[in-house]
């Protein structure tokens, strides 16, 4: 047997004859081509590599998924949009807001602020708050939409 021939391994050979000629193909879709699971294909397309055989170009993706908190923001709506719901339901205390179960006591803080940056609501005699303008979406609001 001559040296000069590099000795393949079953998972290298059938990597091998599920690569297109002229053109690339992904990691990911390799088991599908060749009926192995991703980890034999990984761990060939190394081995493969090591041997010059083939060449791999890799390339990032970054993946935006939401948390617990953001799901939970689609759903029910951002803080600071329950806040104004509750001041157009007549709530107008943080106090009346709070028992109406709208806003968690935490969230509050946060809530007040943001309602304020958006200009959506100011604050009027005795710590009640009253609404200046809530129709547009903030751009949260739009990125959660989008999510």
């Amino acid at each position: 047997m001559s040296t000069d021939v590099p000795a393949f391994h079953p998972i290298e050979r059938a990597i091998l004859r599920a690569l297109p000629r002229t053109q690339p193909v992904s990691v990911q879709k390799l088991p599908e081509l060749t009926d192995l699971d991703i980890d034999q294909v990984r761990r060939g397309v190394e081995w493969l590599k090591f041997k010059n055989m083939i060449s791999l170009t890799e390339n990032s993706v970054q993946l935006i998924s939401l948390s617990r908190g953001g799901e939970e923001a689609a759903r029910v709506g951002l803080p600071e949009r329950r806040l104004v719901e509750a001041i157009k339901e007549g709530k107008n205390t943080l106090a009346e807001i709070l028992a109406g179960g709208r806003l968690k006591s935490e969230e509050t803080n946060a809530a007040v602020a943001a309602a304020k940056r958006n200009g959506w609501i100011r604050f009027i005699e005795g710590g009640k708050m009253a609404l200046e303008s809530s129709a547009e979406l903030s751009l949260e609001e739009l990125l959660l939409q989008k999510l």
